[in-house]
């Protein structure tokens, strides 16, 4: 019996073990084989241009409350990319939902700040914090760009069976920070438990959403470490943002009470030490300015000192010429007079 060789499959160059015509034959960036059917019929639009973003921001207020509906209730018999972000991923929803936690995060931050803040200390002056928006713009944004692109990447790396798209898995990590909106707002509420609380619902929820898209397409990786080190990776990471935003954004406002009367402390004593350097200063300008009518009046009183020592000098010149004079002439006359005969 002779058998023919034919060489590789003409059909399936890269002898890829998924099923032909499946979504697993998904490979594209930005968009899916039903995106790409079609747009196959209509002229392509460039990379740059405003036309080819337009169609993934084309997408109506019912599409985006279901879809952050369904990004915070878990089903597992259901896939979150597959029956709700399928056909059309979009990036409205997303974009928005990432700013509005960027401000509800900084905004609540500084009002639980003032809350503590007021509450302890008299003399607290309130001042926003500026920085709190560009730190949670930061981790908000790296967190839904580069996250899905490892996971695309990794999908690609391993020809999963189930290979979403970029902007698939971009737009299901964008939805499911929606359930963090409610819960910043919540945060505000100054109990460390409800806190706690919070974070595990939020966390469970959302994450849930994400392990059930996400676990279909590493399944049947044929290193079970791998599949299970990504799904691992994906609650490590949700669990991470949202301890972060409670650590940095709202705990850090809420010292000890030991620290609260330390800080009294330090504030009273730095306030005396300023006080006494102000009296200092104080009592070196009235010396500094007192010191030259003291030098002024010694140097008078020396003058005079001086002036009554020469005139009491030249008096007793005077009275020792006039008493070398009269005794001259006195001894002169009496001279004179025993000199002459009786």
């Amino acid at each position: 019996m002779i058998v023919a060789d034919f060489g590789p499959d003409i059909a399936n160059p890269n002898n890829d073990p998924r099923p032909p015509g499946e979504l697993g034959d998904q490979s594209y960036l930005f968009t899916s084989d039903v995106i790409r059917g079609r747009s196959s019929t209509t002229a392509k639009k460039n990379f740059f241009s405003f036309e080819f973003y337009q169609q993934y921001f084309d997408v109506d207020t019912d599409q985006v409350l279901s879809r952050i509906l369904y990004s915070m209730l878990p089903r597992f018999t259901s896939n979150f990319i597959t029956d709700h972000i399928h056909p059309l991923p979009d990036l409205w929803g997303p974009f928005w939902i990432s700013v509005t936690l960027i401000f509800s995060t900084a905004i609540c931050g500084n009002l639980a700040k003032y809350i503590q803040r007021s509450g302890t200390s008299t003399s607290y002056h309130y001042g926003s914090d500026f920085r709190l928006v560009t730190g949670a713009s930061t981790i908000i944004f790296c967190y839904v760009v580069l996250v899905p692109f490892l996971l695309y990447s990794l999908f690609w790396y391993r020809k999963s069976y189930l290979q979403y798209s970029y902007l698939d898995i971009l737009c299901a990590y964008g939805y499911s920070l929606s359930i963090f909106i409610p819960v910043s707002i919540l945060w505000v509420l100054q109990a460390q438990w409800f806190r706690w609380i919070l974070i595990f619902l939020s966390v469970a929820l959302s994450g849930s959403v994400l392990v059930s898209s996400i676990w279909p397409a590493v399944k049947n990786d044929r290193n079970k470490a791998i599949a299970l080190g990504t799904i691992l990776s994906i609650l490590l990471l949700h669990s991470l943002v949202a301890v972060g935003f409670k650590e940095y954004y709202f705990d850090v406002s809420l010292p000890s009470r030991l620290e609260v009367e330390n800080f009294h402390l330090l504030h009273q004593q730095v306030q005396s030490i300023e006080h006494s350097h102000a009296q200092l200063k104080v009592t070196s300008m009235e010396s500094n300015s007192i010191a030259p009518n003291e030098t002024r009046v010694q140097q008078v009183e020396m003058k005079t000192k001086e002036n009554s020592r020469s005139i009491g000098k030249k008096e007793n010149n005077v009275v020792t010429k006039i008493t070398e004079q009269v005794n001259s002439t006195m001894v002169s006359k009496v001279a004179t007079k025993i000199s002459k005969p009786v």
